[in-house]
């Protein structure tokens, strides 16, 4: 039975782009590392949500998974 939970979890994409949601979080102390045009190329909203959906995408392989989770990212980002 634990196995069978296990492997839902593992094989659930919803729970994989949560997972890069907080990996993205995390991006933000490599980001120490850039200088300050590096900084304003990376801090274009519209390329961050790109960013987002690239590692959702990678992370999950599913095309409306990853949309859906960048969508919503970017609405609870927005109204919060």
């Amino acid at each position: 039975m634990n196995s069978d939970f296990i492997n839902q979890i593992e094989n659930n994409p919803w729970i994989l782009a949560f997972a890069v949601i907080i990996s993205n979080i995390g991006f933000n102390y490599i980001l120490d590392d850039l200088d300050d045009r590096q900084k304003s190329v990376l801090n274009n909203k519209f390329l961050r949500k790109v960013y987002l959906f690239g590692l959702i995408y990678c992370g999950t392989k599913d095309f409306m998974i990853s949309l859906i989770s960048t969508i919503v990212y970017a609405m609870a980002v927005h109204w919060l």
